[in-house]
């Protein structure tokens, strides 16, 4: 009928739509009516004002901005920019900052094509997606502080109590099944989320509970992102932390890793099933995950041990991607970066602190030879056979 069509924001010829979709759009809110759905800035030359977070000085990176704080009194140079990213679920993709300097003052004088889209959500929180990919959708917390890019469109409930809700909705089965009769292509545009109905639950107890495996979520996926060297909030390579042997290190790591991996897979099964009740679909959908759309890593001794359907996942980590990571590591070590007597960055801009180097020295020089042979005692290799020693314990080191 093509009544049932008329149900549907911008009214699409989706033939395919059953009575329980067309139903979900007769009676559930738009999610224009309970926010603000909107496409980011665009810069109009990325070379010049996007930056990856590591390439700047830590310390002209400012990542607690609120909206209501005075832009022209800040001094700090950089800010956070979401960027759309891989396909990733709850938190992460946090790898650009944005020259917004002065209320970006550079950006307002650029003679190119630059649009600085809806400031007036600039630095609030909300919930982000990627504008373009090939998997389904997947929804990430937006924290406050950060101006997201066109390539990350974000939503803004106009109560706050609301977003975790949200954000758990979106990254079901159901929301994904309802997207695509409002867009069947590879874009998840700010205009076609505006049009998803939204059926918020009555019961106080069941909207606790979504919420409860929202914020477990987000925490599952953060403590993930948090393991690399490619987040601002990273402390300490996993396989130091508490190490004995290397070995023992590294089943532990797997072992946490894994188990945080099933937590996820089945938090977001149990969600899947709170939604798809809630929407009235269960003789359509099933809330199932399948292990190559869970967005936290999975670490195997290789990779051909993995399942067929885990193998399809991208955050399939194996025993030597695992220790090229370590390796990475030391050798932000070896220069300074990174030490094993402090959290996080021990430099990255600013002051040199060479107190800060007393397990492990930072080399005086700031130059490693890379050898085919030892010609010099401070070579590379020389340099990794001793914080090897130093993390583990010389009784350790031939292992």
């Amino acid at each position: 009928s093509s009544d049932r069509f008329s149900k549907i924001p911008g009214s699409p010829i989706a033939y395919w739509v059953s009575n329980g979709i067309a139903k979900s759009f007769k009676i559930g809110k738009t999610f224009n009516s309970i926010g603000s759905s909107r496409s980011g800035m665009q810069t109009g030359d990325n070379d010049i004002f996007l930056r990856f977070w590591f390439e700047v000085s830590f310390l002209n990176i400012k990542f607690d901005t609120k909206p209501e704080d005075n832009l022209m009194k800040i001094d700090k140079k950089w800010f956070p920019q979401p960027k759309g990213g891989s396909y990733r679920k709850w938190y992460g993709n946090f790898e650009y900052v944005v020259n917004y300097q002065s209320d970006g003052a550079d950006l307002k004088a650029f003679t190119g094509n630059s649009i600085i889209k809806n400031p007036q959500f600039y630095f609030k929180e909300g919930v982000s997606w990627s504008h373009t990919t090939s998997k389904s959708f997947s929804g990430r917390i937006l924290p406050s502080g950060c101006i997201f890019n066109v390539e990350a469109p974000s939503f803004f409930p106009n109560d706050n109590k609301t977003l975790l809700y949200i954000l758990a909705m979106a990254n079901t089965k159901v929301l994904d099944s309802l997207f695509g009769i409002i867009n069947q292509t590879m874009h998840y545009l700010a205009g076609d989320m505006a049009k998803i109905p939204i059926i918020e639950s009555n019961d106080e107890q069941l909207v606790f509970t979504i919420k409860e495996y929202a914020k477990k979520n987000i925490t599952l996926s953060k403590t993930d992102w948090d393991s690399f060297e490619t987040s601002w909030d990273f402390k300490r390579h996993p396989l130091v932390d508490g190490a004995g042997s290397i070995s023992e290190a590294y089943d532990n790591w797997k072992s946490k890793a894994n188990e945080m991996f099933k937590q996820l897979k089945n938090n977001e099964e149990e969600l899947n099933k709170i939604f798809i009740d809630i929407y009235g679909l269960q003789d359509e959908l099933k809330p199932e995950e399948e292990d190559k759309d869970v967005t936290v890593h999975y670490i195997i001794d290789k990779k051909e041990d993995a399942s067929e359907n885990l193998q399809k996942n991208n955050y399939l980590l194996t025993k030597e991607d695992v220790i090229k990571s370590f390796i990475s590591y030391a050798v932000g070590c070896m220069f300074g970066r990174y030490s094993l007597d402090v959290e996080g960055l021990a430099y990255a801009g600013g002051e040199w602190d060479e107190s800060k180097y007393k397990t492990y020295p930072a080399d005086k020089d700031g130059i490693i030879p890379i050898c085919d042979n030892e010609y010099f005692e401070d070579d590379i290799v020389s340099k990794f056979v001793k914080f090897v020693e130093v993390v583990y314990g010389e009784k350790n080191l031939n292992e």
